[in-house]
């Protein structure tokens, strides 16, 4: 069941012009202040203690970034859309406890998770992916964010998949199946101009038709990576007609000249304060919803936890047999070159464990007292 609750006062949002934390960005972060009002911090860089100890000891890089300016952390840890237990929408505990002491290192309160999934049983692709754009789906994504947000204490943000390589397409109405989340959830949304245009182009659909569709009151932010001006272009349509109170600026690569970021940090502003329309405060009460039951489309979430399984396994273990019929209208060479892509944070991640391993056991014989004695023996 979907339970629904009020959060009088709360908002899962920043405000203003955020930047998206990189490594590479640190030092020009903390030397830029002016440029932007809040950062956005990758949880899956932190979730796993020993990754996060690894690539930043201490957190002496998390505490310089938390007291230089307000955070709101994005992720992808709850995997909110992986059917792991069809009865039971509520989150991994370990991964609730492990997000709440993030927020509370980085001071806020603030975050966002993914309308996707990305691992189940245990296997993890690293990537979310999007969700077939189904009732189910939208149903099982509203009662999973319903049960995190309970277990969090706070609502946050949602925002659509960024790797759509493997999604079902045909037939596919993004806008109506993120109106369906919103409808059932009461939830705000992160959207991605950049994700925006390409599942727009991939259906067939003019960008500008796809905007006019969505679920307007309830985007809260945007995001763009500011490098192309038909991102602009549509931002800041999208600021003229959303609740968007904030922008981020996301960068994965093209990273310098790191003054190109402040500058895009500037625009993103300059248009937050042209475009943006007045917007009437949420209500701080509202009548209760009626909850949906998930136990009446047994058939639905089946079908969505086998699409999942075994888009899972055929990444995770590519063989040169077809994909199975459960992934749909998915083309055989995409869900390969998916499997291709993936491929590369799977060694990543297996070389952080292994040399997480040697530094513990490293430790563990510079703290045996008797292995000096017994090297020399």
């Amino acid at each position: 069941m979907v339970a629904h609750s009020t959060w009088p006062g709360q908002s899962a949002c920043a405000e203003g012009v955020g930047l998206s934390y990189h490594p590479f960005l640190h030092a020009v972060m903390i030397a830029r202040l002016d440029a932007y009002d809040f950062i956005e911090l990758p949880l899956d860089l932190y979730i796993d203690p020993a990754q996060s100890a690894l690539l930043d000891p201490m957190d002496a890089r998390l505490r310089d970034i938390a007291a230089a300016r307000p955070c709101i952390w994005r992720g992808s840890a709850l995997s909110l859309g992986s059917v792991e237990r069809p009865d039971d929408p509520a989150p991994d505990p370990r991964v609730i406890d492990r997000i709440r002491l993030l927020m509370e290192r980085a001071g806020t309160t603030l975050y966002s998770d993914v309308i996707g999934f990305r691992g189940l049983e245990g296997r993890d692709l690293g990537v979310p992916q999007s969700l077939p754009s189904t009732d189910s789906a939208a149903r099982w994504m509203a009662a999973r964010y319903s049960a995190a947000r309970n277990a969090l204490g706070h609502p946050f943000l949602l925002q659509p998949a960024g790797c759509a390589i493997a999604a079902p397409r045909s037939g596919c109405d993004h806008a109506a199946f993120l109106r369906r989340i919103v409808s059932l959830a009461d939830c705000e949304l992160l959207l991605s101009v950049v994700d925006l245009e390409r599942v727009a182009t991939e259906t067939g659909v003019d960008p500008a038709d796809m905007m006019n569709r969505l679920p307007h009151e309830s985007i809260a932010m945007l995001a763009t990576s500011g490098k192309h001006e038909a991102e602009w272009a549509l931002l800041s349509q999208l600021v003229e007609v959303t609740a968007a109170r904030a922008i981020v600026i996301r960068r994965t690569d093209d990273l310098f000249p790191l003054d190109a970021i402040v500058n895009a940090a500037h625009r993103a502003r300059s248009v937050l304060t042209r475009e943006r329309r007045p917007m009437a405060r949420r209500p701080e009460t509202e009548p209760p919803r009626t909850a949906e039951p998930l136990d009446d489309d047994p058939g639905g979430l089946a079908s969505l936890r086998c699409h999942e399984s075994d888009l899972i396994d055929f990444c995770l273990s590519p063989a040169s047999a077809p994909p199975p019929l459960s992934l749909g209208d998915i083309a055989p060479a995409v869900v390969t070159r998916l499997a291709s892509h993936l491929r590369p944070w799977q060694v990543w991640r297996e070389r952080i464990a292994d040399t997480h391993k040697a530094r513990q056991i490293a430790q563990f014989l510079a703290e045996d007292p008797g292995h000096d004695a017994r090297q020399r023996g």
